[in-house]
């Protein structure tokens, strides 16, 4: 998925800047995409953005993963630097002190929240578990789903977050089959 992700992205970029580019440019200037590899944690996404930073970019455009949004977007709302996400939903980022210059063109999971909710209250269940990673981006994710959760009347009984460990997902699944929940939501 993360590939086919990718490629549309740079597809619909790759649109943007040729209408751009055929408009005219920015100020009569043409627009040009400069790319860096985000990897696949805080780290690499980190040196990515500051390369970026470094050579004096306009925008950015990602990262992707919400985690490496977090971890990146003090970098560039210290440069000035306009950041732009289109996969980024972290709650996190709805009250990020980002100076205006970030803008997301995807719904935060605020909304996502609230969808799960109404299925939990359209399965008629009294009650629920919740089940989330256990880091920055799933505990607060999991708690806007309680909130919703209990707002639509359905009582729940546990909060369970888990590592991506094989042990603590064991155990994840052994508390959450003793809770006994008529549902369970998995974030």
């Amino acid at each position: 998925i993360a590939v086919e992700l990718g490629l549309s992205m740079s597809d619909a970029l790759a649109l943007a800047v040729s209408e751009i580019n055929a408009a005219g440019g920015v100020g009569g200037v043409p627009v040009r995409v400069v790319e860096r590899e985000e990897g696949d944690n805080e780290a690499t996404a980190s040196l990515a953005t500051l390369e970026l930073i470094e050579l004096g970019v306009d925008a950015i455009i990602g990262p992707t993963s919400s985690t490496n949004m977090l971890a990146t977007l003090g970098q560039a709302v210290d440069a000035g630097v306009l950041t732009c996400s289109p996969t980024a939903t972290a709650l996190a980022l709805d009250s990020f002190p980002d100076n205006g210059i970030f803008i997301r063109t995807i719904a935060s999971d605020s909304l996502q929240a609230k969808a799960l909710a109404s299925l939990v209250e359209s399965s008629g269940t009294s009650s629920a578990v919740i089940v989330y990673v256990d880091d920055n981006y799933g505990r607060p994710f999991a708690q806007e789903a309680r909130l919703a959760v209990l707002a639509e009347g359905t009582a729940v009984t546990a909060m369970v977050g888990f590592t991506a460990s094989e042990d603590s997902i064991a155990a994840t699944v052994d508390e959450v089959v003793a809770t006994q929940a008529e549902v369970v939501v998995v974030i």
